[in-house]
């Protein structure tokens, strides 16, 4: 075609010079392979106008680009098209990492959850890591009685508080002959008041009874000026006359699963002067 084309300007320039014209110029443009041939004067594009097209921004794995077309003016057939790399691709932006696919640790048995991190930007997941969370462990309670039997024997036990489970190795059988003595110590049977001081108003001092467990008192006998609390609190009462006044108290220390009971009688003695 281009021979063709060749040819018959030859012939034409020839004409022209014959009749004393001046040469006709023409801008001959190359064609693709793609385009129909024969769709603009038999393929061949005198015009031409350049595009811009597919304009894509950037992103966190593209590149941003776009194509530069070249066109027939006339027929409009793609002549040639370039793309073109405007910036690189952005690369992801890394967030802050988060807890996935949670599984509770319980007292016996791990625990564990993924460690994700995503693209703030696309949201691409970007790394997960498996994490593991040791067991708890068992949360031991107060020893219980269990298995008590006639003679005073019985088995000490521990549960745990979050799982109801029996703490391994806690459970120990005791017998009524195991169990520990205790004494019951005390600080103070005596007080001396003045007529003029108690006649404002009643007073006190403690016993002060102390032992492995908790220790009750109990008057038992003895002055109705004197009063006895439980915790061992003695008290002179108001307006009390000059005299020496005296209780029997009996002190008493609770047994537990590890002591036996004690008891102590006492005598306490106010004197007002």
């Amino acid at each position: 075609m281009k021979k063709f084309l060749k040819t018959g300007m030859a012939l034409l320039l020839a004409i022209s010079l014959a009749f004393g014209n001046a040469p006709a110029v023409f801008a001959v443009e190359g064609s693709t392979e793609d385009e129909a041939p024969g769709s603009c004067n038999n393929g061949e594009h005198y015009s031409t106008q350049e595009d811009t097209e597919n304009v894509v921004s950037a992103t966190c794995t593209t590149p941003g680009s776009y194509d530069i077309v070249v066109r027939c003016k006339e027929c409009k057939a793609v002549i040639s098209r370039q793309t073109v790399t405007t910036s690189p691709a952005l690369g992801h932006t890394a967030g802050e990492a988060v807890k996935e696919n949670e599984k509770a640790a319980t007292c016996t048995e791990a625990g564990s959850y993924d460690n994700v991190v995503y693209c703030t930007v696309c949201k691409s997941e970007l790394s997960r890591e498996p994490v593991k969370v040791n067991a708890l462990g068992h949360t031991a309670g107060a020893a219980v009685k269990e298995n008590v039997t006639s003679a005073g024997g019985y088995d000490l036990v521990q549960y745990c508080t979050v799982c109801k489970a029996e703490i391994p190795g806690s459970r120990k059988s005791v017998s009524k002959s195991e169990l520990k003595e205790q004494a019951i110590t005390i600080t103070k049977l005596s007080a001396i008041y003045k007529v003029t001081t108690v006649k404002k108003a009643a007073k006190f001092f403690s016993i002060g009874a102390k032992a492995k467990t908790s220790v009750k008192a109990k008057k038992i006998s003895g002055s109705k000026k004197i009063t006895v609390s439980s915790k061992g609190k003695v008290q002179i009462a108001k307006g009390t006359k000059k005299g020496t006044y005296t209780a029997r108290v009996k002190l008493t220390a609770n047994a537990t699963s590890i002591y036996k009971t004690a008891t102590k009688t006492v005598k306490v003695t106010v004197k007002v002067k």
